[in-house]
């Protein structure tokens, strides 16, 4: 996956849902699969409809169509999976959503305008399995920026507010480097008579 940095920005993590998502959509295409096939079995076994050739010929080709559909769903269900990610950055974080195979949307929030980020886990299969959905409180016009399904919420947590703490104590250190008070000045001023009164008595 290629992805534009910026000047000095590096990855910090790569969060994807949990695996139990893409298992769940496995589980109900192999269904989609297997159910006609075992319909068409009880059919033949335990009723007393006759199924010619050629209508038997007509179910097995509409069979292997369907395969050959679900074989093709299942690759753009896994290709969805792998792809849709979250990345942290020292600088940001990013929500990469692939929308369909050559199309994919990407939703930026700035770690300097998160404000808090709540856990939710809805059930024992959340608990038990490590799944959970983080919302996350902005300050600007994207008021909340949803995490769902991530694996292993409570560390993505953890990782996005160290980010998040790292950004917000840069900023404020360029804001005072940028515009110092009074009493930085005064401080930058003894410091350079101190120096300068070093030098004179070398």
């Amino acid at each position: 996956m290629y992805l534009a940095l910026h000047d000095n920005e590096k990855v910090i993590a790569v969060f994807r849902k949990h695996w139990l998502f893409l298992a769940g959509r496995i589980i109900s295409l192999a269904t989609t699969i297997v159910v006609p096939y075992i319909l068409y079995y009880l059919i033949v076994t335990y009723t007393h409809i006759t199924i010619t050739e050629r209508l038997s010929a007509f179910f097995e080709l509409v069979y292997l169509f369907m395969i050959l559909a679900l074989w093709v769903g299942f690759f753009i269900t896994y290709t969805n999976f792998r792809l849709d990610a979250w990345i942290l950055t020292n600088d940001r974080l990013m929500d990469i959503d692939q929308v369909a195979l050559f199309t994919r949307t990407i939703s930026t929030l700035q770690l300097d305008k998160v404000q808090d980020i709540t856990l939710k886990k809805n059930g024992l299969m959340d608990e038990y399995f490590g799944i959970g959905k983080l919302i996350v409180q902005t300050a600007g016009e994207l008021e909340e920026f949803v995490i769902p399904n991530i694996a292993d919420p409570d560390s993505v947590k953890e990782k996005i507010l160290s980010a998040v703490d790292a950004k917000n104590h840069e900023v404020k250190y360029v804001r005072i480097a940028e515009n110092p008070t009074p009493a930085t000045i005064v401080e930058k001023q003894n410091n350079d008579n101190r120096n300068t009164y070093h030098h004179g008595q070398i």
